[in-house]
């Protein structure tokens, strides 16, 4: 339904900007995963607060790398796809997710490792209902392709916020070198 109310509210031009934006930056997103989340998963024994520290302190170093390579480019990629005016703000902006991603590793692991997949669906649905809802939302507010990152954004922390409270751990950094 979100779907259909935004192909009427917005314009194909606001559907490729957010395309071309969404494709640079999940490309970005992905070339941060590092696996590390994998090991909280598999290892025998339980890890340590240190090592879930570790292991997202380097997740949040390599996003960070990620975030500004987003952030230089943006100008580049704004012209290069001829966004327009706004383009350069707007893949900053929706690269932000790129720096939120990291707190959702460790509470993912963890919720993944007791086997509770039902929490990390309802982070997801959760995700996916603030979206359709705030995008459609800010369209019918006349935000135009900023639909699309603002609610992107806003439902990237609730889903963090849902896998957080569901698996909390001891935020922090660290550095636990053999891990």
């Amino acid at each position: 339904l979100g779907g259909i109310l935004l192909a009427r509210l917005l314009s194909p031009r606001d559907f490729g900007i957010y395309a071309v934006t969404i494709f640079v930056v999940l490309k970005l997103r992905a070339s941060s995963e590092l696996g590390l989340n994998v090991r909280l998963i598999h290892d025998e024994q339980p890890s340590s607060d240190a090592q879930q520290r570790s292991v997202f302190t380097l997740h949040l170093l390599v996003a960070i790398a990620a975030y500004a390579v987003a952030y230089l480019l943006a100008p580049w990629l704004a012209a290069m796809f001829q966004l327009g005016s706004g383009g350069t703000a707007f893949f900053r902006l929706v690269g932000v997710s790129i720096l939120i991603h990291p707190l959702s590793i460790v509470p993912a692991a963890l919720l993944a490792r007791r086997l509770a997949y039902d929490r990390v669906t309802f982070g997801d649905l959760a995700n996916g209902i603030v979206y359709q809802t705030a995008a459609v939302a800010l369209a019918f507010g006349g935000f135009s392709f900023w639909s699309f990152g603002l609610a992107s954004l806003l439902s990237d922390l609730v889903r963090v916020l849902v896998l957080n409270v569901s698996a909390p751990w001891r935020f922090g950094l660290a550095w636990d070198g053999p891990y």
